[in-house]
């Protein structure tokens, strides 16, 4: 009997541990709390002195209670539970302390979030690094659209920001200095353009259209889309215009003509095909407007260049093939430009009949079978002409005689000045004749006789059938340059900065070892 009264007792007891047992709900040992009676668990028993207790939760909103390491333990907004607010200064007896860090300074990361001091140093700003977070901050760029001017360009290798190199690197096909011009600043023009509409890259205008609307203001941009163009350029308002030309082509019937306002071409090529007609014409002023000016650089005229009673700058500039005539009032300030007559007899550089109050200054350029000449018959002192730091490998001139030509006689006379530069002309013709010219410390070859001044010399190139007019190691022109203060200069042909040696060399190129 005993033994089964122990039986029932020991069933009962095993009954009841599996049947009677149930959970504490005030308990958050395992970190939860299930009862909403209870929402927070005081894991250290700093609020109901019991660690690991779920407790209730009546409280003011955004009242500090308690610190819990560099957490602040706040009451909710609706005052029903608290929330662990994260302190980046520790939390203090009155919760998160006062934030001073160092203004727009990187502190860490945390994953791919840069944490950063803001720009009034009393808070952070919390950073997406769409590359990843690194030792210094965010580690860079992912696309152009986290960059912007003046370094609009993400680096596929260094996911850092540059400026652009080339006009494809930008939305508006237009890279100048670096930065990429903005497409809503530009007309657009295209060969297949409409004769209508407002000329934007997504719809180009024809160039009628499109130079009308950008010269419409007072400034304006105009870009040419890649592609040959037929219609002139004629620009007859006064405006500032500036033309983008990179991959096209004024072709055919196409020229550039300036009879106002102030023209800057970039990167076009003009090649004209209609007779007698200059490529390239900076003329007489329309009606009452102030005389025109014209700037080109980095482009290319095949075919010829007029300048009268206007202002014409070439900057790395390429003039294939036709003459350059500067006629009356004209202007002409050139440098680093590339002048190459293809005929076998080549071009003139012309000064022309009667002109009066002509100012021509060129330097580190060079001319390649060109001859000079002017047919000017006034030869007083409004009359300036100036060429220095270039290299000139002549053609015989039409009369026959020296490519360069200083008279005596009144037909073909110049007053002019020729300093430091390269004279080369066909052998058996001198590199100068006449006498009205002041030719000073050139290297001349050949020459019959000494020129007083100068060195009369072989100026050794590195290759002239090749067109290389750089200078040997052993050329005369090396360091032979004496400027003066109307005709110096601080680069070459090549942008090399001069001098290299101990005085600037004589021609278009600075030797550098």
């Amino acid at each position: 009997m005993l033994q089964w009264m122990k039986l029932i007792i020991g069933l009962v007891g095993v009954a009841c541990m599996f049947a009677c047992t149930s959970s504490n709900p005030r308990s958050c040992t395992d970190g939860t709390c299930t009862d909403p009676a209870l929402p927070f668990c005081d894991t250290d028993g700093a609020l109901g002195g019991v660690a690991g207790t779920c407790v209730s939760v009546d409280c003011t909103p955004g009242m500090f209670e308690v610190c819990r390491g560099d957490l602040a333990v706040t009451c909710n907004s609706t005052g029903t539970d608290y929330d662990l607010i994260m302190c980046p200064m520790g939390c203090g007896p009155t919760g998160c302390n006062a934030i001073d860090c160092t203004a727009d300074t990187f502190e860490r990361c945390d994953g791919d979030v840069a944490v950063s001091c803001n720009s009034t140093g009393d808070a952070y700003d919390m950073i997406m690094c769409p590359t990843g977070c690194g030792p210094t901050g965010c580690q860079g760029c992912a696309t152009n659209a986290h960059c912007s001017n003046p370094t609009p360009v993400c680096d596929g290798q260094s996911h850092a920001c540059r400026t652009c190199t080339s006009n494809e690197e930008c939305d508006s096909t237009v890279c100048e200095q670096g930065a990429c011009v903005a497409e809503s600043s530009l007309v657009y023009a295209s060969p297949t353009g409409a004769n209508s509409g407002t000329c934007t890259r997504t719809s180009p205008c024809k160039l009628t259209r499109a130079a009308m609307l950008a010269t419409s203001g007072s400034s304006g941009s105009l870009r040419l889309l890649p592609g040959s163009f037929t219609e002139p350029l004629s620009v007859t308002s006064s405006t500032n215009l500036t033309v983008y030309g990179k991959g096209a082509t004024l072709a055919g019937t196409g020229r550039l003509e300036v009879r106002a306002g102030n023209v800057d071409v970039r990167d076009l090529i003009v090649q004209s095909t209609t007779p007698n007609v200059e490529g390239i014409a900076c003329l007489t002023p329309v009606g009452t407007f102030p005389i025109p000016r014209l700037t080109m650089s980095d482009s290319k005229n095949i075919g010829s260049l007029a300048v009268s009673n206007c202002v014409a700058k070439l900057d790395r500039y390429t003039h294939v093939g036709g003459s350059v005539r500067v006629d009356e009032d004209g202007t002409l300030d050139a440098d680093r430009a590339f002048f190459d007559g293809s005929s076998a007899t080549g071009f003139a550089l012309d000064f022309f009949a009667s002109a009066r109050r002509l100012n021509v200054k060129i330097v580190n350029s060079v001319f390649i079978n060109y001859w000079i000449q002017a047919n000017t018959t006034d030869l007083s002192t409004t009359n300036q002409v100036k060429i220095a730091f270039s290299t000139l490998v002549m053609a015989v001139s039409a009369s026959g005689v020296g490519p360069i030509l200083c008279g005596p006689n009144t037909t073909y006379a110049m007053v002019g000045n020729f300093e430091n530069n390269v004279i080369v002309a066909p052998q058996g013709i001198d590199a100068v004749s006449g006498t009205r010219c002041s030719i000073t410390n050139n290297v001349l070859f050949p020459m019959s006789a000494p020129r007083a001044g100068n060195i009369v010399a072989d100026p050794r190139f590195v290759n002239q059938g090749a067109k290389d007019f750089h200078l040997m190691m052993t050329s005369p022109a090396r360091d032979a340059a004496m400027p003066s203060a109307a005709l110096t200069t601080n680069h070459d042909f090549d942008n090399v900065a001069r001098p290299q040696g101990t005085a600037l060399d004589i021609g278009a190129f600075e030797y550098k070892p």
